[in-house]
């Protein structure tokens, strides 16, 4: 069984040019990812702060920035789930 002692000396695979592209397409895959990931998390916000402004005008009796403080909370705390979990 022979082995090449380098890579230069293999032979040339006919999609060998293709692998800047696949470099490419990957890339942009992963801002595409990063994109979604930012999207996401600015939906989550969104609705969070949105369910506290709903409950800030059924509560009239506690102060509202108690409900964007909880909101700010758990928000941090999801976030820092989903790094721990899939960062």
């Amino acid at each position: 069984m022979l082995v090449p002692a380098t890579v230069a000396s293999w032979p040339k695979m006919p999609g060998a040019a293709l692998s800047g592209d696949l470099h490419r397409a990957a890339s942009m895959m992963q801002w595409a990812r990063r994109a979604g990931v930012l999207v996401g998390a600015l939906l989550l916000m969104a609705l969070i702060g949105g369910v506290a402004t709903i409950l800030m005008r059924t509560s009239p009796g506690i102060h509202p920035a108690w409900f964007f403080v909880g909101s700010g909370v758990i928000y941090t705390m999801l976030v820092l789930l989903a790094l721990h979990r899939f960062g």
